[in-house]
């Protein structure tokens, strides 16, 4: 993976749209938020 992909994936994923539907829309706790951040990215970037 290269580093601009890699920036992509976490831009994508770490955005405050996916911050504001997880906690706002789907009622998800900043704790869980981060977590599902942590285990997405791990898997997507060292996978």
């Amino acid at each position: 993976m290269t580093l601009d992909r890699a920036l992509d994936v976490y831009a994508m994923v770490c955005s405050i749209q996916t911050f504001d539907v997880a906690t706002q829309e789907r009622g998800w706790s900043v704790d869980q938020v981060e977590q599902w951040w942590v285990e997405t990215l791990t898997d997507l970037l060292l996978a």
